[in-house]
């Protein structure tokens, strides 16, 4: 337990300072940052995000489970299924929106709140789509999942006349 520090005390060897590294967009002795509003949430940041998210994702997903049309490849039947858990989650949803309002206005390179406001619903909407895809997969409803996906998915008329090899 103690061994590390009295090494080095017993060898009077100093432990590395951390270094100060600046970028032309960041300034690192006035932590000032200059440079353009970030397009996606930080890796840094990511973890505390996904944390705030998860209640809110657990919620609507299981909501979604729950729903008589869970499966559908009806794009009407999938949208009310949809719409139905985010009712029901919604104020698990506030609290996560706030959360991550507050996580994103904490870093100047969040930018504005227009920015962050896009960065939070691109989070929340690409995150809950992994975490269902996820917690689907575990579950054994994968299919189901993707079946709902694809239904509410815009087609793309290219890909729609191009031949199935």
């Amino acid at each position: 337990m103690f061994v590390v520090p009295l090494l080095l005390a017993a060898s009077a060897v100093e432990a590395p300072a951390i270094q100060c590294v600046s970028t032309p967009d960041y300034d690192c002795k006035t932590g000032v940052y200059s440079g353009p509003p970030e397009t996606e949430v930080s890796a840094l940041d990511r973890e505390k995000a996904l944390e705030i998210y998860n209640a809110y994702w657990t919620c609507y997903w299981t909501n979604v489970r729950n729903h008589a049309d869970f499966g559908s490849t009806s794009a009407e039947k999938v949208s009310v299924s949809f719409q139905a858990a985010s009712f029901g989650c919604a104020q698990k949803r506030e609290a996560a929106d706030s959360g991550m309002e507050a996580l994103l206005a904490a870093n100047v390179r969040y930018g504005d709140q227009q920015n962050r406001v896009q960065l939070r619903d691109r989070f929340r909407q690409t995150g809950g789509i992994m975490a269902g895809y996820l917690a689907f997969g575990q579950s054994g409803h994968r299919t189901e999942f993707i079946n709902m996906l694809t239904a509410i998915t815009p087609k793309n008329s290219e890909s729609d006349n191009a031949p199935n090899n």
